[in-house]
Formats: structure tokens, C-alpha cells, sequence
């Protein structure tokens, strides 16, 4: 929907170490389930642009939810941002 492009608009036009990049990238790997794609998957083949696009469309949620999990994806690294001080810190192990 609108909102979506809107937002999707917005994070094409920023650099790829913002804040918002970070949010956006951190949500789309949560809902198209990147961290379990190997390159023998089927996901693999299709590519991440395509992969991403498809996981939108089948997104059982509206663009309210989406806008949702981005303002949480945000909210959390704008937190770890603040806690390591910089973007390319290494990644903080949680035990």
C-alpha cells in the first residue's frame, strides 16, 4: 500500500550505514527468514530481491502492521547503536 512505498521510497534514498537501512534490513531478514537460506534452497535461486518481494506479498498483515515491525527493527538498533557507539561495532553475544 501506500504507506509502504511511502517508507520503502524514503530508505532507497539513504545511506546504506543509516539507522533506518540497518531497521529495514534487520526486519526484512526477520520476516523472509534469511538466516535459514542456503545457497542449495530454492529461496537461494530465486535471489534476495525477488525473495524480499515475495515475502512482502504474502505478508498476512496490513501496511500498518509492516510500518510496525520496522518501528520495532528500529527501535532496536537505534538501542544497540547507543550501547556500542557505532554501526560497524562487532555484534553484541547474548547468553
Amino acid at each position: 500500500g501506500p504507506a509502504w512505498a511511502e517508507l520503502v521510497d524514503r530508505i532507497a534514498g539513504l545511506s546504506e550505514d543509516h539507522e533506518e537501512v540497518l531497521a529495514f534490513s534487520l526486519m526484512m531478514i526477520r520476516l523472509a527468514g534469511c538466516l535459514t537460506c542456503n545457497l542449495d534452497s530454492y529461496r537461494a535461486s530465486l535471489g534476495c530481491a525477488t525473495c524480499s518481494r515475495r515475502t512482502i506479498l504474502g505478508f498476512k498483515g496490513d501496511d500498518q502492521a509492516l510500518l510496525e515491525q520496522f518501528e520495532k527493527a528500529r527501535q532496536e538498533v537505534s538501542a544497540y547503536l547507543a550501547t556500542s557507539g557505532r554501526a560497524d561495532a562487532p555484534p553484541l553475544h547474548r547468553t
